[in-house]
């Protein structure tokens, strides 16, 4: 293909990936899927964002229809998560990874967000074709240690060791 060919082909994808997480309800509603492992159901995600029903109902349609959510069904619930991302933990550091091939965004949330603040990132270098791993800090997002120093540098080294044992070709870092 040619450059340009190929240049249109990843503005177009591009402007898919923004449209759909445009609407403020939308990305907030991926930033929530993002941290639930299991999914979550939309009475669920009416509770977390104090949105009406058919607001929350409507907009998982257009995040489905582009292919961003997927869907379980539990008896009459409908459970929907973010599609591909895995909840990890390794050697006790918790994390966000989803493996698209041999390029990886590491994107750290930094000191006043979350994994979830950092969500819309990763949907972007997904959808670019890039792994992504969005570590969590011991002591944050609900986890129950307390932050330390040492337990952030420790989080910091599983980060390394785990990105060494994939063999990726190539690591962008932000945060």
């Amino acid at each position: 293909m040619h450059i340009f060919g190929y240049m249109q082909v990843t503005l177009e994808r591009s402007q898919d990936l923004f449209a759909a997480l445009g609407d403020p309800l939308r990305l907030r509603l991926a930033c929530c899927l993002a941290v639930a492992k299991d999914g979550l159901c939309v009475c669920e995600l009416v509770d977390a964002l104090v949105a009406p029903q058919p607001n929350v109902s409507r907009h998982l349609k257009l995040m489905k229809s582009s292919d961003l959510v997927e869907e379980r069904r539990e008896g009459r619930f409908v459970y929907y998560r973010l599609k591909g991302a895995e909840h990890i933990a390794y050697k006790g550091t918790r994390m966000y990874f989803k493996d698209n091939g041999f390029q990886i965004a590491l994107i750290y949330h930094g000191n006043a967000g979350s994994a979830c603040d950092r969500a819309f990132m990763a949907l972007f270098f997904e959808h670019e074709g890039y792994s992504y791993l969005l570590p969590e800090y011991a002591g944050y997002s609900n986890d129950t240690a307390s932050p330390t120093h040492a337990g952030i540098k420790r989080d910091a080294e599983h980060v390394i060791d785990f990105l060494a044992s994939r063999n990726f070709k190539k690591v962008v870092v932000l945060g």
